[in-house]
């Protein structure tokens, strides 16, 4: 090894290490002590594949039979699937979301509209004219979670059928108790209602993957002077996406 900056345990129990000067990623057995190469050929370069090539990497982690490495002069996450022991290279379909804040730039989350939102159209709900409420619910697979880090935000139009107390016209809240009920009054006549979203979620325990949902929920409703219903629900379903990597 030579100047090893990354060291992470995968299931099989062995230590994948991120061998930096040596431009690979190791594997070693902790009852024996033995080192062997696991992949990287050792010469500097980005190639993906069997015969992979790193460029200093300098961080590892693993997760679900994968390695992740910080291929640091590279600047790339590369993925080594354990099961075929080949390397690819991880690409983001919205870089530019990754970027860094400006100076001074506020750090509340905005919900833009444009390329990359998810618009989303509810089924019709039918409430009667008066007091009720609206009720948020997002929900989240087995062994994920909420970030704590980070606000969920809701955010309503303004909307003449639906009068919205001030105060909770624009929500933000860390780690809220889902769902959210909001207590609004109900104006007779029809209208679309509509919600923003900006949900940050994040793997339940390894909290390897984090991830951020930005949504505007579109909901038919009408408003009748007799029903008996006075709630109208906004569900978000959310699902992981899809790690795009590429094989060279």
């Amino acid at each position: 090894l030579q100047h090893a900056l990354g060291v992470t345990v995968a299931d099989d129990g062995y230590l994948y290490v991120a061998d930096t000067y040596n431009n690979k990623i190791k594997r070693i057995d902790p009852m024996t002590r033995e080192s062997v190469t696991y992949v990287g050929s050792g010469d500097e370069g980005l190639a993906d594949g069997e015969n992979a090539q790193f460029y200093e990497p300098g961080g590892i982690d693993y997760a679900n039979g994968k390695l992740y490495i910080a291929d640091t002069n590279n600047h790339a996450i590369r993925v080594v699937d354990m099961e075929s022991q080949t390397v690819s290279t991880v690409e983001f379909p919205n870089a530019d979301r990754l970027l860094a804040p400006a100076p001074g730039a506020s750090l509340e989350p905005t919900i833009v509209e444009g390329e990359g939102d998810v618009v989303v159209t509810l089924p019709p709900e039918t409430v009667q004219a008066g007091e009720g409420k609206l009720v948020i619910d997002v929900t989240m697979p087995e062994g994920y979670k909420l970030n704590d880090l980070a606000p969920f935000t809701a955010i309503w139009p303004e909307n003449e059928a639906v009068q919205i107390p001030e105060e909770s016209r624009e929500i933000r809240i860390v780690l809220p108790d889902l769902p959210l009920e909001i207590p609004v009054t109900f104006v007779e006549g029809q209208t679309e209602l509509q919600l923003e979203l900006a949900v940050y979620w994040c793997e339940g325990v390894n909290q390897t993957l984090c991830f951020v949902d930005r949504a505007k929920l579109v909901m038919p409703l009408s408003v009748v002077p007799e029903f008996d219903n006075h709630v109208a629900t906004f569900t978000r379903d959310l699902v992981p996406p899809v790690v795009q990597d590429t094989l060279g």
